[in-house]
């Protein structure tokens, strides 16, 4: 029957590799740590942030300047070939060969204040790290303990290369407008859920006239189910007037509102041929077309 160990609690010295440890002093349970080449021609201390050569592809690593640095890990001890029960020296470095954590928990050297559960970002102090509480690019990892200017704090590194953990997420404005054909966009920001985005307006709808055309329109928002349209024009003319359902023998007749085709019956005026008194039988006609004056009278 097997024996659990806590390899963070109950590892005084070193578990070496075979035994299903690590092989170093600090009794680290997971990381992953790197081999190094020192490009500062002198040694590198411990718990200093480190970036790799501008070129990336050097596996040469310098402390880290400046907040936009690509950060590779903190510098842990350096390799020692002669010792191969330890691996690695938890000790000031060399100055050709360096240890580098890239993953796992390790103290890192703190400028300013570093906070616990906030989020640490390389600074423009020479190897030092500094916290935010907001994680945007350029995180790479998330202080597990407080410190100040000088001193160290442990932090988890999430090896991101810099890139942030989850680098953040702009947002702004929707901009999401109403069209006749989809499109992808472009602006690299993200929506909030509580987003508001414009359907309507405040513009009262266009009003209708008799004898208007058509238009498409060019508004990119939506009408309303509730909106009308003023309706303005006046009847000028019979050809205006369109009878609903007329029955033979009514006549067109104006109700004081509306024109209305009704039967003889009902009709109390009616439109009808202007006649002629003197000669009887005999209807006015328009001396210019030729066309029936029509008189407005009771039926």
């Amino acid at each position: 029957m097997g024996v659990l160990v806590n390899l963070w609690t109950q590892v005084r010295r070193t578990l070496n590799l075979v035994n299903g440890g690590t092989g170093n002093t600090e009794g680290w349970s997971t990381a992953v740590i790197k081999e190094c080449w020192n490009r500062t021609g002198s040694t590198i201390a411990l718990n200093t942030l480190v970036k790799l050569t501008n070129a990336y592809n050097d596996p040469r690593v310098t402390p880290c300047n400046a907040t936009s640095d690509k950060v590779l890990g903190v510098v842990v001890g350096y390799w020692d070939p002669d010792d191969p029960n330890t691996l690695i020296q938890a000790d000031a470095p060399d100055v050709t060969r360096v240890a580098v954590m890239t993953h796992g928990t390790v103290r890192v050297l703190v400028t300013g204040t570093a906070t616990r559960g906030q989020y640490a970002f390389p600074s423009t102090t020479s190897g030092a790290a500094s916290s935010s509480a907001t994680i945007g690019a350029g995180a790479f990892g998330v202080f597990q303990g407080s410190a100040t200017t000088g001193n160290t704090a442990i932090v988890t590194l999430t090896g991101t290369q810099g890139q942030g953990v989850g680098s953040s997420t702009t947002f702004g404005t929707p901009a999401i407008v109403l069209g006749t054909a989809a499109a992808a966009g472009s602006i690299a920001e993200a929506i909030r859920r509580d987003a508001t985005i414009v359907a309507f307006d405040a513009t009262t709808p266009a009003a209708l006239t008799l004898g208007g055309s058509g238009a498409v329109g060019a508004a990119a928002v939506a009408a309303r189910r509730d909106h009308g349209h003023a309706v303005t024009g006046a009847l000028d003319a019979l050809s205006d007037v369109t009878a609903p359902s007329p029955v033979s023998g009514d006549v067109l007749t104006w109700t004081g509102a509306a024109w209305v085709n009704q039967s003889p019956g009902d009709a109390a005026f009616i439109w009808r041929p202007l006649m002629d008194g003197a000669v009887p039988g005999t209807i006015i006609l328009d001396g210019t077309t030729g066309e029936a004056i029509m008189a407005y009278g009771p039926a």
